[in-house]
């Protein structure tokens, strides 16, 4: 379902609102979603350690042809 929303599990997204009790809303591209209390749970992030939002230091993703080694 998150893949269909265009959330995998190399997307970048800003967490705009969690907590008490409603809808976690996330910021993806141009996008918000709100995702049930429940399934935000389950979602495993690491916060990112770049000084800011315009000079994210992040590694880039594999390309869709390429495999991550094993």
């Amino acid at each position: 379902m998150l893949c269909a929303m265009g959330l995998d599990e190399h997307k970048e997204f800003t967490v705009c609102r969690a907590g008490g009790g409603g809808p976690c809303i996330i910021r993806l591209d141009a996008t918000r979603l709100g995702l049930s209390p429940e399934l935000a749970a389950k979602i495993l992030t690491r916060p990112c350690d770049c000084p800011s939002a315009t000079e994210c230091r992040a590694p880039e993703p594999p390309s869709s042809h390429e495999r991550p080694a094993q």
